[in-house]
């Protein structure tokens, strides 16, 4: 299954999550309630590891001053936010089937 087929099977469970046990799932940190399968991916695309070495790259080229010591973090999340996403994506097929 595509990641948007994966994306357009989650909001029925997330509205229904919503109405019958008030869970308010998310993305880093911003609410998928009410949210089209375009804009899941989106959310979902902010931690991309391609997006995100390219804007690291940017960081590194545009603000000299920041110390490339202090970007280790998001360094480390290019390889570590496909794990993430693929744990994620695992636990929703695991956890989230529709009868």
């Amino acid at each position: 299954m595509g990641r948007e087929a994966l994306a357009e099977a989650m909001i029925p469970v997330i509205g229904r999550l919503y109405r019958e046990n008030n869970v308010v799932t998310s993305i880093h940190g911003r609410s998928l309630i009410n949210k089209s399968t375009m804009n899941i991916l989106k959310l979902t695309e902010l931690f991309a590891p391609d997006l995100m070495a390219h804007r690291l790259n940017a960081f590194e080229r545009h603000y000299t001053w920041i110390d490339p010591h202090e970007l280790s973090y998001f360094r480390a999340r290019i390889s570590q936010a496909p794990r993430d996403s693929e744990h994620g994506i695992e636990i929703v097929r695991t956890h989230c089937i529709t009868p």
